[in-house]
């Protein structure tokens, strides 16, 4: 072995030696020569303009030696492994908001009045007044339950805008026909003729 701790190995099997101990260490790893983990010993720092040509300063994850901390692989480019974390914390944090806005804490609606239903929803409100209507012939309960959808427009305009959404989205005859009727009823009923 030479003073420096290395093993020349040339002169060793020149000298006729047939084997070459190399000395094995076991134990806690100890520091490094130069100070605070560097491999060789630390020289002067860089100035300002030669720092700056560098484009990215990597920070290896938490290691030590022998042991590596780190919740991702090692990419072997530092701009993928930037955005592989990311992507990954992007998908954790859409999937948590909708956990908790579906499943956890969902919007409750509770009396809610009619007038803020869609034209689909409306329609098949406006039918079921029909259907009963067609059961029970009470025009003045079919009045006031359409009344609920929009208080300032007259029953029967209410009834013969349903009327044309069901025309239009196809609805089946015989609930066109029981719309019609309350239609007619109501028209009547209010003294204005189509």
């Amino acid at each position: 072995m030479t003073q420096t701790g290395k093993i020349d190995f040339k002169k060793a099997l020149a000298g006729g030696q047939k084997t070459v101990d190399i000395p094995v260490h076991i134990g806690y790893p100890m520091r490094r020569p130069g100070g605070s983990g560097a491999a060789e010993a630390s020289e002067p720092r860089q100035v300002r303009e030669e720092a700056a040509v560098r484009k990215r300063l990597r920070v290896p994850p938490g290691c030590l030696p022998g042991y590596c901390f780190s919740l991702l692989p090692v990419a072997k480019y530092p701009y993928m492994q930037r955005s592989l974390k990311f992507l990954l914390f992007l998908a954790l944090g859409l999937s948590l908001g909708l956990l908790y806005g579906w499943v956890i804490d969902p919007v409750r609606y509770v009396d809610i009045s009619p007038d803020f239903l869609r034209a689909d929803y409306r329609a098949d409100y406006v039918l079921m007044i029909a259907e009963i209507y067609a059961v029970e012939h009470n025009l003045q309960a079919a009045a006031g339950l359409l009344s609920l959808l929009a208080p300032q427009t007259p029953p029967a305009e209410i009834a013969a805008q349903a009327l044309e959404y069901a025309r239009s989205v196809g609805y089946d005859p015989r609930d066109l026909l029981l719309l019609e009727a309350l239609v007619g009823s109501l028209r009547v009923h209010s003294g204005g003729l189509p």
